[in-house]
């Protein structure tokens, strides 16, 4: 097909037209384009091979509302063509936004650990909002995402494959992204799509392969049937606690070896049942929803601390007063703890606390003249009851200390929420 031209007019269905400013890439299925809508520049994805498939599919997508706002959804879809090519129209990535391949390969590192937590809960939430909506997104890999260093904000694209669970465009994935009922020919579902989120976390976290060990780079020649066997039919956890043999090689996977040890045992074990055969193969449907990984990614996200020697973020002990600094090994006091229902935040200088799910923290633990205070950084009073039980709000920029006993009661978004001080 014919490469559009710049300056070239495409109409759009249902009236309008948008004008070709520039190409922006190329990839499998056709090229991307920045276009003016009156004014608004936005992105064009047009198509190499024409389906009328993905036509009705996309031009019903733009019908309904976008699961969450992190997807670039379709907005417009262009008028049919005597030769039936087409394309659709969404939002033009902004700037400052790189593609989640990048942090793998090291190109592109987060600001923080916290703004990687904020990108992958953002990513878990948009995947539980598109599942509950009645969608499936059938071709996760990680150029699907487009994330903001600075604040791990993620916008997500190629939604075109996004349909009704149970249909498919006939889309069945990646290559070392798709789950293994789906490289042995099944179609792609829900279920599949919670595989590809929990290998993409996998990939975020560790920058490595949950797949890819020494029995996986001891294959001669990735053939078709070779491929089958290690992504399909007897994919091995590198990190498998039964089997060992495709453990990380410890000369070429050093960095990949020593992150995992690093991570919370919580969320380990969350990878670990995931990519059992029993996940993998036996039972599809048991494998872990949307949910239960942003629980676990926030509380690595309490856990978070940095040190105050060294200036190294680490993961406090979740159960002992003291935690081991990993860089200069120096113990750091952990013992005074923000209890918010059944977690356990460490009160830390420099600790942000984030009291619901959302990427905004809610206040922030602060060196005062007598020890450690907590800020109120809501627009929004929080009821306290200090140690002596006496009542007072803590105003929007107010501080209280940190004293064991202290009691509050925050509303967020018609939540109540109880948080308590403790010392363990």
């Amino acid at each position: 097909m014919p490469k559009l031209t710049i300056g070239q007019v495409i109409q759009l269905e249902g009236g309008g037209q948008a004008t070709v400013l520039s190409e922006i890439g190329q990839g499998g299925q056709g090229a991307v384009y920045k276009v003016d809508l009156y004014g608004q520049p936005m992105a064009l994805k047009w198509y190499s091979r024409p389906s009328d498939t993905v036509y009705a599919n996309i031009a019903g997508n733009i019908r309904k509302a976008k699961p969450s706002p992190s997807f670039l959804w379709p907005e417009h879809i262009t008028s049919p063509r005597a030769d039936r090519c087409f394309g659709y129209l969404m939002r033009l990535r902004p700037d400052g936004y790189h593609e989640l391949g990048q942090f793998i390969l090291g190109h592109v590192r987060f600001a923080s650990m916290a703004a990687k937590f904020n990108a992958a809960m953002l990513i878990c939430d948009s995947f539980m909002q598109l599942h509950m909506k009645g969608y499936a997104y059938q071709d996760l890999n990680d150029g699907n995402f487009f994330i903001n260093p600075a604040d791990g904000d993620v916008l997500i694209c190629d939604t075109d494959n996004v349909m009704p669970q149970g249909e498919t465009t006939g889309i069945r994935g990646t290559m070392g992204y798709m789950a293994p009922e789906v490289v042995c020919g099944k179609r792609p579902d829900r279920y599949s799509d919670r595989f590809s989120l929990a290998l993409i976390l996998f990939r975020l976290f560790f920058n490595g392969h949950p797949f890819q060990g020494k029995w996986f780079f001891s294959c001669p020649c990735l053939t078709e049937n070779n491929t089958k066997m290690l992504y399909g039919t007897h994919p091995l956890f590198i990190f498998d606690p039964d089997d060992p043999k495709n453990r990380p090689d410890p000369a070429m996977q050093r960095s990949l070896i020593r992150c995992w040890s690093l991570y919370p045992e919580h969320i380990r074990r969350l990878f670990i049942g995931e990519f059992s055969h029993q996940c993998l193969v036996e039972d599809p449907k048991n494998r872990a929803l949307e949910r239960l990984w942003k629980q676990h990614i926030e509380q690595m996200r309490d856990l978070l601390i940095t040190c105050p020697e060294c200036g190294e973020e680490f993961f406090a002990t979740s159960d002992r007063p003291v935690s081991p600094c990993f860089g200069c090994e120096k113990d750091i006091n952990t013992s005074v703890r923000l209890c918010v229902n059944n977690r356990a935040i460490p009160l830390v200088d420099g600790k942000d606390i984030y009291i619901d799910s959302d990427n905004i923290p809610d206040g922030r633990v602060e060196s005062g003249d007598g020890g450690m205070v907590l800020r109120n950084l809501m627009n929004s009073d929080w009821k306290c009851l200090t140690t002596k039980g006496k009542p007072r709000n803590l105003k929007p920029g107010d501080a209280m200390p940190c004293k064991p006993g202290i009691r509050f009661s925050v509303d967020i978004r018609g939540i109540n929420y109880k948080l308590s001080i403790t010392k363990i």
